[in-house]
């Protein structure tokens, strides 16, 4: 049975960890041209991205452009936890 991989793209070295800890693979990206470069070099099997929110409307429109290119994987926007 084919399993495809789950990746987290974040802008937080505290949630990177976290999800590290709990075995999700995760990278770190704080500019949209590091969230582009990520995404375009992501391994075919992966089937899931999970981007922090606060990552994830900055570079709105380089999640919109992937998307419309490619139909997997997957991109789920993920709440970041409060600075307070």
């Amino acid at each position: 049975m084919f399993k495809r991989k789950l990746q987290a793209i974040t802008n937080s070295r505290s949630t990177n960890t976290g999800l590290e800890l709990v075995q999700v693979a995760s990278k770190l990206a704080h500019t949209s041209d590091e969230l582009n470069k990520t995404l375009e070099n992501l391994d075919p099997e992966i089937g899931i991205v999970i981007v922090t929110s606060g990552l994830a409307e900055r570079s709105a429109d380089v999640l919109e452009r992937y998307r419309a290119r490619n139909r997997l994987p997957l991109i789920a926007i993920i709440p970041e936890p409060d600075a307070s």
